[in-house]
């Protein structure tokens, strides 16, 4: 009697199923498509704002940014200040935002901007890699107070003058309490 040495095909189908387990694995990690950078933000963590003008954020990412918001948090109130769903991939992207819209009452001194941006990678579950930041906003809505102390009393067509300017900011002193 001669026993013939039969291989089972269960060890071929396991063995063909752990190449392919490790291939898609390998393929996972070194693909652009499944990058797990998360994206830029490039701003200041400190920003005095007068609330007038526009902040302007940039983001940069490997896969292109996806989607993009911006919130203004004063304690009491989350005002959205920009939302950004983007169509096309853009690997840079400049967003200036415009300030919220506050009474005229608003006493606030201080606010945080949270800026929360996701790409266009494939990285957790299709979801795509999140980055959040937050930027501390000091407010200063008020105008300095200049005063002339001196200055030249007679100037000639093509002469020069001097003026001795005192400058007063109410905000200066907020500064050295901080």
């Amino acid at each position: 009697m001669q026993f013939k040495n039969k291989k089972s095909p269960i060890g071929a189908i396991l063995g063909f199923l752990t190449i392919i387990a490790v291939v898609g694995i390998g393929y996972l990690y070194l693909s652009p498509a499944f990058e797990q950078n998360k994206p830029i933000i490039i701003t200041q963590d400190k920003i005095y704002w007068n609330l007038k003008d526009k902040l302007d954020i940039k983001l940069e990412d490997e896969s292109g940014i996806k989607y993009c918001k911006v919130t203004f948090k004063d304690g009491k109130k989350d005002i959205v200040l920009a939302e950004v769903i983007t169509s096309t991939i853009q690997k840079n992207m400049s967003i200036d935002v415009s300030p919220p819209k506050l009474d005229m009452f608003y006493k606030g001194n201080t606010a945080t901007v949270e800026i929360e941006v996701i790409d266009n990678s494939k990285w957790n579950l299709l979801e795509g890699n999140k980055a959040v930041k937050t930027i501390e906003i000091v407010i200063d809505k008020k105008r300095p107070v200049a005063n002339v102390i001196a200055n030249s009393r007679y100037i000639q067509r093509g002469g020069s003058a001097v003026v001795v300017v005192k400058v007063e900011d109410n905000f200066l002193l907020f500064l050295n309490y901080l």
